[in-house]
């Protein structure tokens, strides 16, 4: 689809007003509204609201064209959200109290609803595109916010510094947990990756003294995470550019040095590095999590099969631990607390979840696109949040579930993507009739 020129000369340039919609067209909206599960993580519960949205888009979608169920992507998607839906239905058999496991199973439903638009609208290159800039330009704000928070003691909003850095965020341990995997959207947008080599490296540093101020070891780790990768892609100019990796370094231990010197930061970091490298020095560092870990290990094995139901580990916490530190609403740990909630059926269920997205990844064919095409963000996200040796928020719980269910939805939807271009940068737009996604795989 051509763009319309201007009427007096093909060289006259368009008008601020034909800037403006060119900018803010169909796919920016539509790529808005597939990421809203992450723009609206501030506020408490507005994640269910995009779900309703996204869900009630699928329905009518569904019901207009009974072909929606054909894309690449949505008879996987399908599947791996009744096994997991499943799992968690289950879980509800085994225990006391069932209402919980039998609310998330019906919630895994509406996900799966939700997950359709996802699937049928990232794949079109115009909103993908614009769907990253959304990103970047959010993300970016939370970033610089969240540094003026650090430097001044009080955000843009006038929201005053914790402990832990948090923004406007509803919770202070919810900007750290979320904004050092998130910046994956940002260090690995195109419009950043174009970027010369000093630029990103500032843009890198911005991302690494926010994610320390946020003052959480998980952040800290998924970052870790985060660094490795991105400096793996940007190997090859490092190389080129030695000034440019010695100018890096020497940044990035300044800028080491002054996030630590703030008290607030070097207490966290204290507390975590233990005195010695056996089992009581480490235990030391993380004391509580030790505990959450048994007492999840102890649910399991009362239960073993089906598991005490999952979103049900504090209802079985000691009563000594209440209103102490260890009264904690879950385990902080994925594989204990997936065993402890849904017993060894249920873990066989999510397993065959994760080798079934595996899969997918694993037969993506992303070589034969760009990179700008890839969907290298969504999936480091998912590496970095959900890593094996780290902690965790609570999975059983409806924000983790839509953060994690849509961003396998976005690495479904760019998978195996033919390797025709079609509305790169908005000049196309989509026909919400027949979907870039409904070609024959």
């Amino acid at each position: 689809m051509s763009t319309t020129l201007s009427a007096s000369s093909p060289h006259t340039p368009p008008s601020r007003k034909a800037r403006l919609r060119e900018i803010f067209d169909q796919p920016f909206a539509i790529g808005l509204l597939l990421c809203s599960f992450i723009w609206v993580l501030p506020w408490s519960r507005t994640f269910q609201l995009s779900v309703l949205v996204l869900a009630i888009t699928a329905i009518v979608q569904l019901v207009r064209d009974r072909n929606s169920w054909k894309p690449f992507g949505i008879k996987p998607w399908c599947l791996m959200n009744l096994l997991a839906a499943m799992a968690l239905a289950l879980s509800a058999a085994g225990s006391q109290y069932s209402s919980k496991p039998i609310e998330l199973a019906v919630f895994q439903l509406v996900l799966m609803l939700a997950g359709i638009p996802v699937l049928l609208w990232a794949r079109n290159d115009a909103i993908w595109h614009k769907l990253q800039l959304c990103l970047v330009a959010i993300i970016g704000f939370w970033l610089v916010d969240g540094l003026f928070q650090a430097l001044v003691g009080f955000d843009f909003f006038g929201v005053p510094r914790a402990e832990r850095l948090g923004g406007y965020f509803s919770h202070p341990d919810k900007f750290g947990y979320y904004i050092a995997p998130l910046c994956a959207w940002v260090l690995f947008a195109p419009i950043v990756r174009k970027l010369s080599l000093p630029l990103q490296s500032g843009i890198y540093l911005l991302c690494l003294a926010v994610t320390f101020f946020g003052n959480t070891r998980a952040g800290w780790v998924a970052f870790a995470l985060v660094s490795l990768i991105w400096l793996y892609t940007i190997r090859h100019q490092l190389r080129a550019s030695k000034s440019v990796m010695c100018l890096l370094a020497a940044a990035a231990l300044s800028a080491g040095w002054w996030i630590m010197s703030d008290p607030m930061v070097s207490k966290r970091i204290a507390a975590s590095v233990p005195q010695s490298l056996d089992v009581q020095g480490l235990s030391s560092v993380i004391p509580v999590r030790i505990q959450l870990w048994s007492q999840a290990w102890e649910q399991f094995l009362a239960s073993p099969w089906l598991g005490t139901g999952a979103g049900n580990y504090v209802m079985f916490l000691p009563e000594t631990w209440a209103d102490t530190h260890l009264d904690q609403p879950y385990a902080h740990q994925v594989v204990f607390e997936v065993l402890a909630g849904t017993g060894i059926i249920g873990f066989t269920l999510f397993f065959a979840v994760l080798a079934c997205f595996l899969r997918i990844v694993w037969y993506g064919d992303y070589s034969r696109v760009s990179e700008a095409r890839r969907p290298l963000a969504p999936l480091i996200i998912l590496l970095c949040t959900w890593f094996p040796l780290s902690t965790h928020r609570e999975l059983f719980s409806s924000e983790m579930m839509v953060f994690t269910w849509l961003c396998i939805a976005l690495v479904i939807a760019r998978s195996n993507l033919p390797k025709a271009t079609q509305g790169i940068a908005g000049h196309e737009k989509p026909n919400l009739d027949k979907f870039e996604g409904s070609e024959k795989q």
